[in-house]
Parts: structure tokens; sequence; C-alpha cells
């Protein structure tokens, strides 16, 4: 029971040091919310962008194009920013 005990006890300790964050301006913050917000702020460049030259138009149900608009930009901003 006691090496129980004190295996759970390594175990937890070990674990702690596997949530990684980012300081921003002295706060500390998940890097997944920074891939996030990243991944909203670009879909809505692109969108726009879209827009603008005329291709939205021909694209599929918005919901959809946003959705997935949206988890593609949230991807690459991982993979460029937070790929340690």
């Amino acid at each position: 029971m006691l090496i129980q005990r004190l295996s759970l006890c390594l175990l937890v300790s070990l674990m702690t040091a596997c949530d990684p964050l980012v300081s921003l301006q002295g706060s500390f913050w998940p890097p997944w919310i920074i891939a996030m917000l990243g991944g909203i702020c670009l879909t809505v460049i692109t969108s726009k962008t879209l827009n603008r030259v005329g291709l939205f138009a021909f694209m599929g149900p918005p919901g959809l194009i946003y959705t997935a608009l949206w988890l593609l930009m949230t991807f690459i901003t991982w993979l460029m920013a937070f790929d340690w």
C-alpha cells in the first residue's frame, strides 16, 4: 500500500510540468487559447479577403465554411507558433 501511494505521489509530481504556459505581459495563458484567438482573427481576415475577391459566394454553407476555416487557421497558428 505504501509503494502504491509513493508511486502515485511521484507520478503526480512529474505531471505538473506537462502544462505549458505562455507569459503575455505577466499573465500566463495556455497556448491553445492563444491559437484559438489567432485562428478567429485569421478567419475574419481570410473571409473578408475571399468576400472582396468574390470567391466566397461560390462556397458552400457559411456555417460549415466558417467552422472549417476557423479550425484550419487555429491548427496552422498552433503549428507555426507553438510546436515545441
